[in-house]
């Protein structure tokens, strides 16, 4: 035997295809795989090409489960990633939510030291 792993299955919001949460018992880096019958792999889309073939090619952003092929993504991609990955749409929004927080603490720290 291996390590032993807990699975889950989910629906893509984009695509509506299932997607298989693996995730292994006593921590580790979670994988997410396509969980779908070989006739509903042509409903994964490519945001780049906007095509489903080559689905072993295509990662999904782990943010908003959008596919994107390996060799459409600038910089391409080798391999697909371990661990989680994000697409820059969910890279940027994270960054600015990030920002939006940093700025709101800033903004109650200096109340509070103008009250205190």
């Amino acid at each position: 035997g291996g390590k032993k792993v807990e699975r889950k299955t989910r629906k893509c919001k984009f695509t509506g295809v299932r997607i298989k949460v693996v995730k292994p018992v006593g921590g580790g880096d979670v994988r997410r795989e396509l969980f779908a019958e070989p006739k509903t792999f042509g409903d994964v889309k490519c945001q780049g090409c906007l095509k489903g073939h080559r689905e072993k090619d295509i990662v999904l952003c782990d943010g908003c489960d959008a596919g994107w092929h390996l060799f459409c993504m600038t910089p391409k991609m080798q391999a697909v990633p371990e661990g989680n990955w994000y697409c820059s749409g969910c890279v940027a929004r994270r960054a600015r939510d990030r920002a939006r927080r940093r700025l709101a603490v800033s903004v109650l720290e200096a109340k509070r030291r103008k009250e205190g």
